[in-house]
């Protein structure tokens, strides 16, 4: 391939970690010692390190609750018109099918054209924040611009049925709050004129470590709000992102995810139902699986992560040379710049449209070749109540019916491919019920669609996460191995199975 010239490619700085020891901050340091300002200035600092997370936190959080609750809204208006069409007979079929089809491609569209706007924003952006916690300074990776088109785009991907989820690209957003949090944080120092505090001199002239450290801790209450997982969250930050940490750091990633997570959990349950859920929005719930399975089954969950592994290793070998491709086909004289007449921007927007087209048409178009089972014989009597996690929850609410006839009836492909991701993996994890809610066929066909979609969609030049789709895949293909133990067990090691997969 012809890749463009080094001169063509953008110019890439450093960050300094290292700590500005100069002569007027030890002239500063020297006057605060002389008016017996240290306490005072310990305290400015004791402050700044607990609001700035708190607030970074908070926001994140509320940023997470918008883009769930607009993607939810988008997603539940889809179904609406498209089902409303479906159901209205046989001529109307084309027509939901049409609706559903532009509504999807529209809204993938929608997100590519908006990433033209900020290309960092495309991807999780996780590899993006992994580079500037290692001192490498990404031109717009962590401005405002790539903020916004990061929320705007990874709702309407989420909204459009694409396989993608919006947890990974939370760890941008966490990191993109953070960074502006600091900025609006020392532009005030320095707007209120407190230079002569040896404190505040050495934050300003130290920014680019207070940046680095605040930006590890919007990564982890990033993963926090997704997840409502504060701790998970601070681990991530530590394990995956950040390449400097130290006790302090702890401290404020922990007290930013706990706010991140609790201010998630408030605005989905809290604010309407007065009591904070412990899973409001992609935790699963709690799983007593000690207490579902047999000892002599271990080694079949052994061998589920052996496959596990190998699904993963054929995922990123699979996606890193259909990228590769990508790469060349999107530089002047590429197969899709040709293709879009020459245009870089139109090949994006081509290649994200087509994407689209050809995951709306599967998902709609597979169900109809599906037969409808009913919900009451499938649980095994007229409760339809099952558990996922903790939580007890009504069957009926997640199963999606498609040409079904009779009342009670639901159709197990369109449960799989016509509904949200997130129900999707709760209905997954369902146990306590009487039988199976989805046949080993079902569940298969399902697990390459879901594998072949993934690996086409992610690197597209849109916002897109894996979190959620491997969790998919694994619930997956976990469901069907622990549906066959169950032929011979029960439901509750088929779920424990999807959970443990997963």
């Amino acid at each position: 391939w012809d890749l463009p010239p080094a001169a063509s490619l953008p110019s890439f700085e450093s960050y300094n970690f290292q700590s500005v020891n100069s002569r007027v901050r030890r002239e500063a340091e020297a006057r605060s010692a002389a008016r017996g300002a240290r306490g005072a200035a310990a305290a400015q600092e004791a402050f700044s390190g607990a609001a700035l997370p708190f607030l970074v936190g908070a926001l994140t959080g509320c940023a997470a609750y918008v883009s769930n609750a607009a993607a939810d809204w988008i997603i539940d208006l889809k179904w609406e018109w498209t089902f409303a069409l479906l159901h209205g007979g046989l001529g109307w079929g084309l027509a939901s099918f049409q609706v559903f089809l532009t509504l999807c491609v529209g809204l993938a569209a929608a997100a590519a054209a908006v990433s033209l706007w900020a290309p960092a924003a495309c991807g999780s952006g996780i590899p993006m924040i992994k580079g500037e916690l290692n001192g490498v300074r990404i031109p717009g990776a962590l401005e405002a611009s790539t903020l916004l088109v990061k929320l705007v785009g990874i709702t309407l991907v989420v909204s459009s049925g694409m396989p993608a989820g919006r947890e990974g690209p939370m760890v941008h957003v966490g990191a993109c709050i953070a960074s502006l949090v600091l900025g609006a944080h020392d532009a005030l120092l320095k707007r209120l004129c407190w230079g002569d505090s040896a404190t505040v001199l050495g934050r300003l002239l130290d920014e680019d470590a207070h940046k680095r450290d605040l930006v590890s801790v919007g990564a982890a209450a990033g993963v926090a709000a997704a997840f409502n997982a504060p701790i998970g969250g601070v681990l991530f930050a530590l394990e995956e992102v950040s390449t400097h940490w130290s006790p302090q750091l702890t401290g404020r990633s922990f007290l930013a995810a706990i706010i991140a997570a609790v201010t998630m959990s408030y605005l989905v349950s809290g604010r309407t139902h007065g009591v904070i859920e412990d899973d409001a929005l992609v935790v699963f719930g709690q799983y007593d699986l000690f207490n579902v399975f047999q000892v002599g089954q271990l080694p079949i969950f052994v061998a589920m992560g052996a496959l596990g592994g190998l699904m993963g290793a054929a995922f990123n070998a699979l996606n890193s040379r259909l990228n590769r491709w990508r790469r060349g086909a999107l530089v002047p004289g590429g197969f899709l710049v040709e293709l879009a007449g020459g245009s870089r921007a139109r090949a994006k927007l081509l290649e994200a449209t087509a994407l689209s087209a050809l995951c709306a048409t599967l998902s709609f178009f597979l169900p109809l070749v599906f037969g409808c089972s009913s919900a009451s014989s499938a649980l095994g009597g007229d409760d339809t109540s099952a558990r996922s996690g903790g939580r007890r929850f009504d069957v009926q609410s997640i199963l999606v019916a498609v040409k079904c006839r009779a009342d009670g009836e639901y159709n197990e492909m369109a449960s799989l491919t016509l509904s949200d991701q997130h129900r999707v993996v709760r209905a997954l994890f369902s146990r306590h019920a009487a039988g199976a809610l989805f046949s080993t066929r079902t569940l298969a066909i399902c697990l390459v669609l879901n594998f072949a979609l993934s690996v086409l969609v992610y690197g597209v030049s849109m916002p897109s996460g894996l979190f959620i789709p491997c969790m998919t895949m694994g619930a997956l293909g976990g469901r069907l191995i622990g549906e066959l133990i169950a032929q011979s067990d029960s439901v509750a090691t088929a779920a424990a199975a999807a959970a443990l997969n997963a």
